[in-house]
């Protein structure tokens, strides 16, 4: 069975909405940022009780300072049941929170794990730049990989990087699930080198997660970490 894009919800400067799910079994994943004050201790919950089980870190992004530090992280968990359920999420300070993004995969099935997981922030890439970048990962045997990005100084568009397509976005802040479909298991170089994205204006108060999906548990795993 392909992966397809089942649905897609954008929910700026808040930390809560709605979304109707369109079938159960599906891979929902949720990206969340806010502005936080220090490390973020992000929690997800909806009213359909799905389990939701956080990709990689929490990126904290220091450089802005109080007014344009990121804080960001991935969920995901498989729908129980189709139809609407309402979402939270909280980042442990309750202040300034900035929004989250939605997005359904149909296709992947369970059992589903995240082969691949790198992260950067634009204070570990060190210099003011429009490029955000998106580390290379090991994705030997990934069906989907994904792309999340976040730039809490000012608001705007991002242009998906080579090798992706824009899914969601949230144009309040520069935020964008991004994804590459694959065709199928073993279809991929080992390694895949994609390009980043790119901002209306250059700063460092970005943050850049990176994941594959399998559609099979047990082999073939990389697991690579890079957070500030």
């Amino acid at each position: 069975m392909a992966v397809s894009i089942a649905g897609t919800a954008s929910n700026p400067n808040t930390s809560h909405g709605s979304y109707s799910i369109v079938s159960a079994g599906n891979i929902l994943i949720i990206f969340m940022y806010s502005v936080p004050a220090s490390t973020p201790n992000y929690t997800v919950s909806d009213s359909k009780a799905n389990v939701w089980t956080q990709i990689g870190s929490t990126l904290f992004n220091t450089f802005g300072g109080p007014s344009t530090s990121p804080g960001s992280a991935v969920f995901m968990a498989q729908a129980n049941s189709a139809g609407n359920t309402n979402i939270q999420f909280l980042d442990g300070l309750f202040e300034n929170l900035a929004g989250f993004l939605l997005i359904e995969y149909a296709g992947l099935g369970i059992p589903n794990v995240v082969d691949v997981v790198n992260q950067e922030t634009g204070q570990t890439f060190g210099s003011a730049t429009n490029q955000v970048t998106v580390p290379t990962i090991q994705n030997n045997f990934v069906d989907v990989i994904v792309s999340c990005i976040v730039d809490t100084n000012g608001s705007g568009t991002i242009t998906a990087g080579t090798g992706f397509t824009v899914e969601v976005v949230d144009t309040n802040e520069y935020a964008v699930i991004q994804d590459n479909l694959g065709s199928g298991q073993g279809n991929r170089p080992s390694a895949f080198t994609p390009g980043g994205a790119t901002l209306v204006n250059s700063d460092q108060n970005w943050n850049s997660h990176i994941f594959g999906l399998s559609l099979q548990s047990g082999i073939y795993k990389f697991p690579l970490v890079r957070a500030n």
